[in-house]
Parts: structure tokens; C-alpha cells; sequence
């Protein structure tokens, strides 16, 4: 068989990855000598034409045995021509085998969108538990339940005198409520294939607790969390909702000898579920779902003092919460079908709070005791403030992500007041916490108290 050595094989419309026929039945015997090939044309000139769709080229190689000629094609790597792509893996995987039903390869194989286009379709439903900020609220209302459940045996709150002693109250029993409201915002969190995101929150919560004043310098309580919240994604991010809730039961106790000295300590389990939508409405499909639970477990200890000026009170503090969050399994549906399992590592994270609350303490005339108070905290944190995921698609393909979920360094400011008549104290309290990654939390806080 001789062809001309000047001619060209155009290989045109190849879907996947395999071995294509040039001719079959001859007898090539007389082509071969040794290790060598004659007869004219040694593929000098072979060419495909890009992947259809995803504009991917080939790379091609020429065979023959004693009766077939034929080409070999392997579809190049898809970070050629998709560089940023989260899921180069199974990307391959899907395109090399022409995996028409797949998700991957239906979007990557779309002619109306550019490139770019496609692949922030993928990284967003790649990264969909980031995109719903699953770790970020469930540490907002672990740490949200935590400052409630701090503040009930804090030398700066009504539980303890000007001088900073314990209060006295008839039976020791204390049942309080804080009713919360909150917004809060990320501007500048990064993940895998995403350069740029953010989402902003509405929440709702309450934390109810009882304690009792067990002897003259010890308070020991329980309380319980519940906090329902709406995230929206901003930034360079399909849009995505996540609408989660979470349960928490926090223990805690304060030992208090002299007003030189309080030692607070708290142990917590919250469960945080996020059902998380993404819209996609684009390359054929409509909504990207996933529904991530998380558990997370928290154990702090908090340190403070007392310091008298003039009718004010200063109460020093430094604290160091440990936060171990995990979330479980869950499964990235599209349309209702699933695409990938995701695996997700465990997140241990140790914050050092240190900062200064003023107090002032004013008896009116008619038996109240009005407690204006102001706290400025500093947070560093450090710890992995990453979420590390595996997504593996129905053919055991896999890849790894992460994407942020807090920054390291935060400042909180408490503004607040208290009213004591009776053994009903009440309080409104704001609080703003701002921070690294573009953080912005406002807190309003109402609470409620019950001395018997």
C-alpha cells in the first residue's frame, strides 16, 4: 500500500478518546522492513479537528499491523484550553469517554458559551457547599449562642455586683433567654477555580438557658440554641441560596473566689444543616441542590478580673475556644440527579479573645440598677480556616477542593445596657464584628431573666 508522501489525513467529528480505522483488510506485509514503515506517507500530516464544543485539540499517533492502518487519538489534557477548571479529573475523564449524560462534559461541550463562561459554571457546582457558606454560618451561630452563653456569668453582666462579687439571689436559680437578630457579610473569601466571593446572611436565633449558683463563688448552667438563617452568594459565584438552621446544647460554669478573679469555662455541640440551592440556568440545566450537615464542637475557657475607676467598673478578659467542625457526606444533585459524592475533612480552629468592658452601674430612686456597659475584644485565630472537600463522580473519578470560611483576625465591639428590678433583669445589647476577608456582623440582642 503506497501513499503519496505529501498527503494529509484530516480526522473530523471525534467524540472520544480510541482507536479510528484508516484502512483495513490489506496486506501491509511489503510495507514493513525491520522496525521501519515504506510506502510513501508516514503521517506526517495527520490532523483532527478540535473536540466539537469544547474546542480541545488531540493528540494523534499512527499504527499498523499486517492488515489495518489506523490512528490512535487521545483527547489533550482539559487544562489547555480550560486552565482554571476545579475538576480537571473528572473533566477528562467525562470528555475522553464522551460521557454525553454527564454534567462536566454537557456543560463543556455547550457552543453558545465562551470558555470562561463554561468553566465558572462547573467551579460553582464544584464548590457548592462553599458557594453556601455551610463552615461560615455554622461557626456565626456556634460563636453567637457562645457570647450568650458567656455573657450570663461574666463579671461585666448583672450577675455579679459593681465590685465585681457574685450577686446573691434567694433559691440561686437564674432562667434567661436572648433573642437575636443578625446580618451579617464576607466579601473576600477565594476557592478552588473561584478568584472572588462573598454572601451576605439574615438570621434569627434564641438561646435559653439555667443556671444556679451552686456556693458562694460558683455558678453552673445548661442552655440550648436554635438559630434559622437565609445566606445569599456574592462575587464570582453562580447564584446560590442556602437557607440552614441549627441546634446547640452548651454547658457551662463560672468560679469566681474574689473580684480579682473569674474563670469561665463552656463546652458545646451544635448541628448546623444547610439546604442549598445553586441556579445555574444555563447549558441545558436549571438548579445545582445539596444538603450538608455539619457538627461542630467547641470547649473555652475565659479568664477575667475586676478593676475599680471611680463609679465605673474595668473588666479585663482573655479567653482560648477550641472549635473542632466537621461536615458529613452529601451528594451535589443537578435537575435531581446526582453528579458527585463529596468527602469533606475535619476543621480544628483555636481563637485567643482578649480584650477590656467598661461597666458603670446607676441606682435610680425608684429601685432599679441601670448597667450601661462597653466591650472592645480583639480575635486572632488560627487553625484551618480552609474547607477541604473530595468530590468523586459516579465513575470513582476524584478531585480535591477547598475554599475559605473565615479569615484570621476579627474585632468586636458590644454596646449594651442592662435593668435590674426585682429579679428580672432585662438587656438590649449591639454588636458589630468586623474583620480580615471583609467581614461585617451586626448583632442585636434582647435578654430576658428569671432570679428564683
Amino acid at each position: 500500500m503506497t501513499v503519496a508522501p505529501t498527503a494529509t489525513l484530516i480526522l473530523g467529528n471525534i467524540d472520544e478518546a480510541g482507536d479510528y480505522t484508516v484502512v483495513r483488510g490489506f496486506d501491509t506485509a511489503d510495507n514493513v522492513f525491520g522496525n521501519g514503515w515504506r510506502g510513501g506517507w508516514i503521517g506526517d500530516k495527520l490532523y483532527a479537528l478540535a473536540q466539537d464544543g469544547t474546542g480541545i485539540n488531540w493528540e494523534l499517533e499512527l499504527h499498523n499491523d499486517a492488515s489495518r492502518v489506523w490512528v490512535s487519538a487521545i483527547l489533550n489534557d482539559v487544562l489547555s484550553m480550560y486552565p482554571d477548571i476545579a475538576v480537571p479529573n473528572i473533566a477528562n475523564d467525562e470528555l475522553r469517554h464522551a460521557q454525553k449524560d454527564a454534567f462536566t462534559y454537557g456543560v463543556l461541550r455547550r457552543k453558545d458559551l465562551s470558555a470562561a463562561e463554561k468553566t465558572a459554571i462547573v467551579n460553582s457546582a464544584a464548590n457548592i457547599s462553599f458557594a453556601g457558606g455551610t463552615l461560615s454560618v455554622g461557626f456565626n451561630d456556634l460563636t453567637t449562642a457562645l457570647d450568650s452563653v458567656e455573657n450570663q456569668v461574666s463579671m461585666k453582666g448583672e450577675s455579679f455586683t459593681e465590685e465585681g462579687l457574685m450577686r446573691d439571689w434567694p433559691h440561686g436559680n437564674n432562667l434567661w433567654i436572648d433573642l437575636i437578630s443578625e446580618k451579617q457579610k464576607y466579601k473576600r473569601f477565594a476557592a478552588t477555580g473561584i478568584g472572588k466571593a462573598g454572601y451576605k446572611t439574615g438570621a434569627f436565633s434564641f438561646t435559653l438557658g439555667f443556671d444556679d449558683k451552686m456556693t458562694v463563688t460558683s455558678i453552673v448552667g445548661a442552655a440550648s440554641s436554635f438559630n434559622r438563617g437565609s445566606q445569599d452568594s456574592t462575587g464570582d459565584l453562580s447564584k446560590t441560596k442556602n437557607k440552614y438552621n441549627s441546634y446547640g446544647i452548651h454547658a457551662y460554669g463560672a468560679y469566681s473566689p474574689s473580684s480579682n478573679l473569674n474563670v469561665v469555662g463552656t463546652l458545646t455541640y451544635l448541628r448546623s444543616s444547610s439546604d442549598i440551592t445553586q441556579y445555574i440556568n444555563a447549558a441545558g440545566f436549571g438548579n445545582a441542590d445539596a444538603d450538608v450537615k455539619t457538627n461542630l464542637l467547641a470547649a473555652g475557657i475565659r479568664v477575667e478580673t475586676t478593676l475599680k475607676a471611680r463609679s465605673s467598673s474595668v473588666v479585663p478578659h482573655a479567653g482560648i475556644p477550641y472549635v473542632y467542625a466537621k461536615s458529613g457526606k452529601y451528594d451535589t444533585k443537578v435537575d435531581g440527579k446526582k453528579i458527585w459524592s463529596n468527602k469533606t475533612k475535619a476543621n480544628h480552629a483555636i481563637q485567643f479573645p482578649t480584650g477590656v468592658a467598661l461597666r458603670g452601674d446607676i441606682a435610680t430612686g425608684n429601685g432599679w440598677n441601670i448597667c450601661p456597659q462597653a466591650d472592645l475584644t480583639f480575635i486572632p485565630q488560627a487553625g484551618s480556616s480552609n474547607q477541604r472537600t473530595t468530590l468523586t463522580d459516579v465513575n470513582g473519578i476524584s478531585d480535591r477542593i477547598s475554599g475559605e470560611f473565615a479569615g484570621n483576625f476579627g474585632t468586636n465591639v458590644n454596646l449594651g445596657v442592662q435593668a435590674d428590678k426585682g429579679g428580672a433583669p432585662l438587656g438590649f445589647l449591639y454588636g458589630f464584628t468586623g474583620g480580615s476577608k471583609g467581614k461585617a456582623d451586626h448583632t442585636l440582642r434582647l435578654e430576658a431573666h428569671w432570679r428564683f
